[in-house]
C-alpha cells in the first residue's frame, strides 16, 4: 500500500550558516513545491545573523511552506539541535540535512519516493568523491569511533536523512543528553535504504568545526558510546599482573630491588583491574541516573 505524504518537514541544524539559509529556503521550495512543506530551523547559539535570517523567512511562511525557526539558549552542538527539530517537527516525512550547503534538496524528491514504497528511514549514501586529507581524517576516525563503540557509523552517510513519523517517535526515545542521529536512525530497526547522493563543496564560508571541536566531539562520543578507556585499563592490569606475577615466580628468595619493583607493577596491576571493573559499574549507573537536557530553547518564531 502507498503512503502518502500530507507534510514533509525539513529540519536544519544552524550554527554559523546566515549565508546559506536564503539560498538553502530556495531550493527546499523548489524540490518540495508538490508537497505541503515545513523548514525548521534549529539555531544553535550561532554568533552570526542566522537568527535574523531564520525570523525574515518565517514572515514569508504560506499554507503550502510554512517556515518555523527554533533557537536554543546556547551552542549545545549539532546532533542535539537535530533532537530539537525532530522533537518539534510535525511533518508524516521529516528530512535532516547539514545547513552548510554541501546537502543538495535536489534529491528529497528521490529520498521521499523512497519512503513513500514503504521505508521508514531513507539514507543519503554519498557516492566516491576524490580523497582528500580531510576526507581520510574524516574515514580514519569514523573507523576508529565505530570500532571502539557499540555503533555503526558509516563514513559514506552524515546527518542527511529522511525518516517517517512513525521512526522519528520511536528515535527520539533514543535521545539522552548525548544525542546521535546515526544511533537513534540504526536502534529504531525498521524498514531502511538509501539513495546516491553527490556532496557539494561548501560555497560561502568555511566550516564551522575546527580541530579541537572535533576533539570535543570524539571525547563526547567515547565518554557516551563506548567502554574503550576502561578495557585499556582492564587489560593493562591484566598484562601487568601476569608479566608481574611470572616474574615474581622465578626471583630470587632474598628481597631485591627488582623484586620490590615487580611487586610494585603487581600490585598496580591489581589496582588497575579493580578500577576498570569499578569503572564498568559506575559508568552504567552514570548513564542511567542523567536527566539533564539535551537542549533548551529560547524563543521559537
Amino acid at each position: 500500500m502507498m503512503r502518502k505524504a500530507k507534510l514533509v518537514s525539513v529540519v536544519l541544524p544552524v550554527f554559523k550558516n546566515a549565508h546559506h539559509i536564503p539560498d538553502l529556503y530556495s531550493e527546499i521550495r523548489q524540490a518540495l513545491k508538490s508537497s505541503r512543506t515545513e523548514i525548521l530551523f534549529v539555531d544553535d547559539g550561532s554568533p552570526d545573523d542566522s537568527w535574523q535570517e531564520i525570523v525574515s523567512l518565517s514572515n514569508k511562511s504560506t499554507p503550502s511552506l510554512k517556515v518555523r525557526g527554533i533557537k536554543l539558549s546556547r551552542n549545545f552542538g549539532q546532533h542535539n539541535a537535530i533532537y530539537a527539530g525532530l522533537k518539534a517537527s510535525r511533518g508524516d516525512f521529516i528530512v535532516v540535512m547539514d545547513a552548510d550547503g554541501q546537502d543538495n534538496p535536489v534529491h528529497i524528491p528521490e529520498m521521499l519516493a523512497a519512503a513513500l514504497k514503504g521505508n521508514d528511514i531513507v539514507h543519503a549514501r554519498r557516492i566516491y568523491q576524490r580523497m582528500t586529507f580531510n576526507r581520510f581524517i574524516s574515514a580514519a576516525v569514523y573507523r576508529l569511533l565505530t570500532w571502539c563503540s557499540e555503533i555503526t557509523l558509516h563514513q559514506t552517510m552524515g546527518n542527511f536523512k529522511l525518516l517517517s513519523r512513525l521512526a522519528v517517535n520511536a528515535a527520539v526515545t533514543f535521545g539522552g543528553k548525548r544525542p546521535l542521529l546515526e544511533l537513534m536512525a540504526t536502534e529504531v530497526g525498521f524498514s531502511q535504504t538509501a539513495v546516491d547522493v553527490v556532496r557539494r563543496k561548501r560555497k560561502k564560508s568555511s566550516s564551522s568545526y575546527n580541530f579541537s571541536g572535533a576533539l570535543r566531539f570524539i571525547g563526547g562520543f567515547l565518554s557516551e558510546y563506548s567502554s574503550l578507556v576502561f578495557h585499556v585499563f582492564f587489560w593493562s592490569g591484566i598484562v601487568l599482573v601476569s608479566g608481574s606475577a611470572l616474574l615474581l615466580s622465578g626471583s630470587p628468595q632474598n628481597v631485591t630491588k627488582s623484586t620490590l619493583l615487580l611487586a610494585a607493577a603487581l600490585l598496580s596491576g591489581v589496582i588497575l583491574v579493580v578500577g576498570a571493573i569499578i569503572g564498568f559499574y559506575i559508568r552504567t549507573i552514570q548513564i542511567a541516573a542523567r536527566r539533564w537536557p539535551p537542549f533548551i530553547i529560547e524563543t521559537e518564531v
